[in-house]
């Protein structure tokens, strides 16, 4: 997607300076209404994410929870990454034709689909329902990784580009940093 982004003749955001400060970035970043909404998406997703989704590999092997051997584990692992691999064409095409915004609608939408399969996910006959849930989840995540990347590209200038996608970056990130942390703190 990047090699292929068209580059518009603009105005450049940060005139008569080639390297900005760090509070124009911020500043000009923090005070945009559609990236305050890429960033709140982000950290949502990040601090969500690392609340809850580190857990679930130690349900798979645990006697008392889903009891799957490891075989299976690898198994399920390796249906989730073809899946993921054979929709990622179809992700990057329909990007291209709706938008980065529609792709990440579509794909949350997918993933709320494999979060709720998920919740249903027990002992015994339940358990099958943690590989539609790998799978399901391997497809989201096929359009909301660079989807949540990528959409930045949608709403930000070719020279604001790079700044933005830094700061939300890094919020997301410290995000989710944050809420693994919490996790851990929670635990012991």
């Amino acid at each position: 997607t990047l090699v292929f982004t068209k580059d518009d003749k603009e105005k450049l955001i940060f005139e008569n300076d080639e390297k900005p400060s760090v509070k124009n970035v911020l500043e000009f970043t923090l005070f945009d209404k559609r990236m305050n909404k890429i960033i709140l998406l982000d950290i949502i997703w990040h601090f969500g994410s690392g609340l809850s989704i580190s857990f679930f590999g130690t349900y798979t092997t645990n006697e008392t929870e889903l009891a799957f051997s490891l075989t299976a584990v690898a198994i399920i692992t390796a249906l989730g990454t073809l899946s993921r691999v054979f929709v990622s064409r179809y992700f990057g095409s329909f990007a291209d034709k709706y938008g980065f915004a529609k792709m990440l609608t579509l794909s949350f939408g997918i993933g709320a689909l494999a979060f709720l399969i998920n919740s249903f996910s027990s002992v015994g006959i339940f358990r099958y329902f943690y590989v539609a849930y790998t799978i399901i989840y391997a497809v989201f995540m096929a359009g909301a990784n660079s989807g949540l990347t990528n959409i930045v590209f949608d709403y930000t200038s070719v020279s604001h580009r790079s700044y933005a996608l830094g700061v939300k970056s890094a919020l997301g990130g410290f995000s989710g940093f944050f809420s693994e942390r919490q996790r851990i703190l929670h635990i012991l």
